[in-house]
């Protein structure tokens, strides 16, 4: 089993409220009369035009929003947040009823019945988005989504692949992407969705894809980087090369402490120990220390201290060129 390096920091979990609230027990969504487009007034050329229902639709995610900063901050019993976010839940309710055709309202009542686990109740929304534009990217990935927490990872797929299609030149939907081949991928390989092998293949090419669109995001760079170690017979040299290529991108010494050392491990795994060597000075954050006293071990040095030649992953260390962001595909 390889060394699992983190780089100093995760993120969040997604806050979810209980999911369980009131609204579960009765239609979020009654049906609506078919209703024409709803007419908007001429604006000036080329700006937008915010009509009532626009309105209307911004005072209820103002109210989301309000509601969510009071729950993280603690300030909310558990009835006053069931409360509140029912009514959260009837205010979408009334605006869908009088605005059935409004795109931008499907889909903000979907995300807010995401945030609360009401998943089921916000596939139903999404479809209803999907039924008015079946082109918006968004919608496809949040479809994708609930489809992955059923275990319908085949028509997931699909969405997926079709929100990336849809919005080509947005990282995040790269990003979801590649995050759903790489855990999938075993069973989309042995459902026969995805060709044996190519899964981890696809994925580290989607993750790079989002890095070339955000190139100064590091945690984009060090997905991508950490995904070609997924292949079933990984390119060890050009995997090094690719962590070298890292090395300016962390404003953090703990960033390019921790890719310092996937350097090192990479050179490890090539035979390269001399090379390893080169990356593995004293590290000073404290949770990757155990790592790297495993690799000092692993490539024959002392831990008392860093040995002459030692890369100290600072100002100095900038190892790979421009290149390498795109050397494994």
């Amino acid at each position: 089993m390889r060394a699992s390096i983190r780089r100093g920091g995760g993120r969040g979990k997604k806050t979810r409220l209980l999911g369980v609230f009131l609204l579960l027990g009765s239609p979020l969504f009654p049906p609506a009369a078919p209703a024409g487009p709803e007419e908007r007034p001429a604006g000036e050329e080329g700006s937008p035009v915010v009509t009532e229902a626009d309105r209307r639709l911004a005072a209820i995610v103002e109210a989301e929003g309000v509601l969510m900063d009071s729950y993280r901050r603690g300030e909310l019993s558990e009835a006053s947040l069931l409360a509140r976010a029912q009514g959260i839940a009837d205010r979408y309710e009334s605006f869908l009823r009088d605005n059935p055709e409004h795109l931008y309202g499907w889909i903000l009542a979907g995300k807010f019945l995401r945030t609360i686990g009401a998943d089921q109740r916000a596939y139903e929304a999404f479809r209803r988005a999907n039924d008015l534009d079946p082109e918006v990217a968004v919608v496809q990935q949040q479809l994708a989504d609930i489809l992955v927490g059923e275990g319908r990872h085949e028509p997931a797929l699909g969405l997926f692949l079709r929100a990336v299609q849809l919005a080509p030149e947005e990282p995040v939907y790269q990003e979801d992407l590649g995050t759903f081949l790489l855990r999938f991928g075993p069973e989309l390989e042995a459902d026969g969705a995805v060709e044996a092998g190519r899964a981890p293949i696809l994925a580290s090419r989607a993750f790079r894809r989002a890095y070339e669109l955000d190139p100064d995001n590091f945690d984009r760079a060090y997905q991508w980087a950490q995904s070609l170690e997924e292949r079933t017979d990984p390119d060890w040299p050009g995997i090094a090369a690719a962590w070298e290529g890292l090395i300016p991108l962390p404003e953090t010494r703990a960033g390019r402490e921790a890719v310092r050392l996937q350097v090192a491990r990479a050179w490890l795994r090539a035979g390269e120990t001399g090379r390893a060597r080169e990356w593995l000075a004293p590290v000073r954050t404290e949770p990757l220390r155990a790592t790297w006293e495993g690799l000092r071990e692993e490539a024959g040095l002392p831990l008392d201290a860093g040995t002459e030649g030692e890369r100290g992953g600072s100002a100095e260390a900038t190892g790979g060129t421009e290149g390498s962001r795109s050397g494994q595909p």
